[in-house]
């Protein structure tokens, strides 16, 4: 990687992609690209892709109360707000959402802790549904996601989150 930018490009690309499927609200499609990703991508690029999902999905949620930190209430109207529209790309219902939304900040769960695994599973639709318009929350998201990366991955791969 070049020193401007941390960013695993590839796993960028994919993530990208799986979030756009989402919110077109193909499940088809959603699930084909979900599934391609786990065949082609290497459980390495799929452990990098973990916290990316993490931040995207922290700072999406942080972005519908005004850029600060949600509350349990908060995150209970939200998960209400988008489960329909998730249950549609997954079969997972509104407390899983929920627990979804809680697991990025490190809150109790509401009927079950959400695995890193179950993350790269839940957090690309739930972003798909949060995003009103991908294309540009992404492309705002990016840079401030690879200053994230640049400063933290170092961190991750010490605690053997990351490989």
């Amino acid at each position: 990687m070049s020193d401007t930018s941390a960013l695993d490009e590839e796993i960028w690309g994919w993530l990208v992609e799986l979030i756009k499927a989402a919110h077109e609200m193909d499940a088809e499609v959603f699930q084909a690209r979900l599934r391609s990703f786990a065949d082609e991508v290497t459980p390495a690029g799929q452990h990098r892709a973990g916290p990316f999902l993490w931040y995207l999905l922290r700072n999406a949620l942080g972005g519908k109360v005004g850029g600060r930190v949600p509350t349990d209430a908060e995150l209970e109207l939200i998960s209400h707000d988008y489960s329909v529209k998730f249950g549609a790309l997954v079969n997972a219902d509104r407390t899983i959402l929920e627990d979804t939304f809680r697991s990025v900040f490190e809150r109790v769960p509401l009927k079950k802790e959400i695995s890193a695994a179950e993350l790269m599973v839940l957090a690309p639709p739930a972003l798909g549904v949060l995003y009103d318009d991908p294309d540009a929350e992404l492309g705002r998201m990016k840079p401030h996601l690879d200053k994230w990366w640049q400063k933290y991955s170092e961190k991750l791969r010490s605690q053997g989150l990351i490989k």
